[in-house]
């Protein structure tokens, strides 16, 4: 596959957040603060990102049909508020502070620093819903690839970033090698922002993407279409994330299976849960086996005319059955779409056993012949930018941590206001909307569908789990938040070794859960000028670090999948982790650190944060037994 425009615009988006990378060590070197102080700016980030996070995406699906000028006026934003931060900010710092009171200029560096918060923290994820969005319904085959084109463009710019400051203090006289930050950055940011712009006037009027370009042909078996990936994208993938249909191997329809009485299926899907309890290893294939997976209707309507609930057999072995007052979309404007009626999802598979069906990813299913949805008024034509929700983000378990927190303000919202009716409702009649199996967790509150006879919801496991997350998003950034601040001033070591530290931060994703213990502590063995000792291994551990730390992100959010079985439930249970391990964790984090090493930069002053950093891996240790636990 070619490079597609997608890649571009992840590694210019990349290109733009690897300053994110060195904000705090240029803080400490540009502007007048104290550590304390920068760990309460740096909680205020953490809360101003997780907030505009949820805004724009919120935003960016409502305003979808100007999503070109959308993106190109944010990106606009953001080139503003990093050049506020990095040129503006810096270079009038020493004249505000001897000219004006000191608290005016904590306004002005609150006031830039929100701008910075709400418009470049947030540009990620729109890249990332723009990206997503492009792929439309083949979106779960290649949604994913632009992650290596992204992460190696971080690595070589971190790295080019502590060779260019070393060079810098090398042949330009004796000046501070962390001077040449503010300009870099400031670069950079204004490069990635030009790329991003020129590729949402030119580029991005050709999406979502066309099946022909992608080499989908309407004669290629859909098992057939995975070998149109790349071997790279096969390994950014898991197994899992390609569903095995062997009734389309040779473009067939299905079998004897399609004509089932739907009884039977009622009767198995009653009385056998145990058939029903199947491990759903892929999180989002609900979202594109819409339009492979034939749907059995499982209740009709009855000899005395009475109407049920049409149900739906899930992607996750469970039938699915829409709630029975849905709350409408045009009275709750603020609502989106895919929580105010029933499971987008759902509505789509709903059909009778006569349905024919087509594999073709070009054909549209031919609808049923059913009084009743012949009498509705055909849906408008809408393309991928209307159908796929940038939350379908959470029900990625490879994403970076922060994306899933965006679904976490639709959930508020919808709680908020339903949360009166519902009071109301279960008073008057509990049984009337809930059966008596149903978690309370998982539909009284909660949007989507219901599934019937699902397994019950362990909520120790969910409290544990969500508690393990929090500790460790404390404890992450306890340690690698000020973790440049501590190698350039305390080992005194030079900025290329600096760089290659946080190249290693990004290449490890990989490392094991259990390293995390033991590469606690070991920074207190290191001193100052103790060559090639104190370099290796300030090079080798944060990879090491890092890497635990990721890894127990991509277990804890891959277990959502076995302790919840609908995909609005995972996307909540996803949002709720990624709050605590990237906003609420980290907050803790850094306000804790920067209280306990105060102004003193010596290296026994970070004993006392890796002392209590080893004491909350031991806790979260503990904790971790609730949710990894198999009865």
């Amino acid at each position: 596959m070619e490079l597609p425009w997608s890649n571009l615009l992840a590694m210019a988006n990349a290109m733009t957040g690897t300053p994110w990378l060195f904000f705090l060590l240029y803080l400490h070197v540009s502007l007048d603060l104290t550590l304390f102080q920068m760990g309460l700016l740096m909680a205020y980030l953490y809360l101003l990102r997780w907030m505009a996070n949820n805004t724009v995406l919120y935003l960016f699906d409502r305003l979808s049909r100007h999503y070109s000028m959308f993106l190109i006026l944010f990106c606009t934003l953001v080139g503003l508020s990093g050049l506020l931060v990095f040129i503006v900010l810096s270079s009038y710092s020493s004249l505000l502070v001897g000219v004006m009171d000191s608290g005016y200029y904590w306004y002005i560096v609150f006031g830039v620093m929100t701008l910075f918060g709400a418009f470049y923290l947030s540009l990620g994820v729109l890249v990332e819903s723009v990206i997503l969005k492009s792929w439309g319904e083949y979106r779960m085959y290649f949604y994913g690839h632009h992650r290596p084109w992204s992460e190696w463009t971080v690595v070589c710019l971190t790295g080019s970033i502590g060779i260019a400051c070393t060079l810098f203090a090398t042949f330009g006289g004796d000046g501070d090698p962390a001077a040449l930050l503010p300009p870099l950055f400031a670069g950079m940011i204004f490069v990635g922002v030009v790329v991003m712009c020129v590729i949402a006037i030119f580029k991005i009027q050709s999406m979502p993407s066309d099946p022909t370009c992608l080499g989908l042909t309407p004669s290629t078996p859909w098992l057939l279409k995975n070998a149109v990936l790349q071997p790279s994208d096969l390994l950014l993938l898991p197994s899992y994330f390609a569903p095995y249909k062997p009734y389309s191997l040779f473009g067939e329809s299905l079998s004897h299976i399609s004509e089932e009485d739907a009884s039977m299926v009622e009767r198995i899907s009653s009385h056998h849960p145990s058939l029903i309890r199947q491990s759903s290893r892929c999180s989002s294939q609900s979202a594109h086996s819409c339009t492979t997976i034939p749907a059995i209707p499982i209740m009709n309507n009855t000899a005395n005319g009475s109407s049920h609930l049409n149900g739906a057999p899930s992607s996750y072995g469970a039938t699915i059955y829409p709630p029975s007052t849905p709350t409408t979309t045009d009275s709750l404007n603020y609502i989106p779409s895919w929580m105010g009626a029933p499971h987008p999802l759902t509505n789509r598979r709903l059909s009778s056993n006569t349905t024919t069906y087509s594999y073709d990813p070009l054909a549209t299913p031919i609808p049923p012949e059913d009084d009743d949805l012949a009498s509705q008024p055909p849906l408008p034509a809408s393309s991928s930018w209307n159908t796929v929700p940038s939350y379908e983000l959470a029900l990625f378990s490879f994403v970076p941590p922060d994306m899933p927190s965006i679904a976490t303000l639709p959930f508020i919202m919808y709680y908020l206001h339903n949360r009166g009716d519902h009071i109301t409702t279960a008073t008057v009649n509990p049984s009337t909307r809930y059966s008596a199996t149903t978690p309370i967790m998982a539909n009284t509150y909660m949007p989507g569908p219901l599934l019937i006879n699902p397994p019950p919801l362990d909520h120790w496991k969910l409290r544990s789990l969500q508690l393990t997350v929090f500790i460790l998003g404390c404890v992450s950034a306890m340690l690698q938040v000020f973790l440049f601040v501590y190698l350039y001033d305390c080992l005194d070591l030079p900025m290329f070794v600096i760089g290659l530290t946080g190249s290693c931060i990004i290449l490890s994703e990989i490392v094991l859960l259990t390293t995390v213990t033991k590469a606690r502590g070991i920074f207190l063995w290191l001193r100052p000028h103790h060559g090639i000792f104190a370099t290796l291994t300030a090079i080798l551990l944060p990879l090491i670090q890092s890497g635990a730390f990721y890894m127990a992100w991509l277990v804890m959010s891959d277990r959502i999948n076995t302790l919840v079985w609908s995909d609005t439930q995972r996307i909540f249970q996803r949002a709720i982790l990624s709050t605590f391990f990237c906003t609420l964790g980290p907050m803790a984090g850094v306000i804790l650190t920067g209280y306990l090493i105060s102004n003193d930069l010596d290296p026994s002053a970070f004993a006392s944060v890796y002392h209590a950093s080893i004491g909350l891996v031991a806790l979260s240790f503990v904790v971790s037994w609730g949710w990894s636990a198999d009865e």
